[in-house]
């Protein structure tokens, strides 16, 4: 991982810890996040970070998710952070419980950062 984007994380980390459980619920109520995929909202903490970076974002997706909806991310955009959760697998190969899950930083665009193929 490159230093700016271990700065960026902290960035986001910092000011998430600086929200208080009512301010994120408020602002994620005001923002309403969309996935490009199947419309799902995202969690509260994953709206406040994208409207953090973003206080225009409406409609996300990964760079695959816009691929497959016949969009693509316009040359020069930069995505923005959100946490995606992994769950461990035990040897047997079924998902362990829910103590096990990992967090992980992954990339989202805004569809105002796309064009239509």
């Amino acid at each position: 991982m490159t230093e700016e984007k271990k700065d960026k994380i902290k960035k986001l980390r910092k000011f998430l810890s600086g929200l208080n459980a009512d301010e994120r619920q408020q602002m994620a109520a005001k923002v309403g996040i969309m996935s490009i995929e199947n419309g799902h909202s995202f969690s509260v903490t994953n709206q406040c970070l994208m409207f953090y970076q973003n206080p225009n974002v409406t409609i996300v997706g990964g760079f695959n998710q816009f691929k497959a909806a016949g969009r693509m991310i316009k040359k020069g955009e930069h995505g923005m952070c959100i946490f995606y959760p992994s769950t461990q697998k035990s040897d047997n190969d079924e998902e362990s419980d829910e103590d096990n899950v990992s967090f992980y930083v992954g990339t989202v665009f805004d569809i105002s950062q796309t064009v239509g193929l």
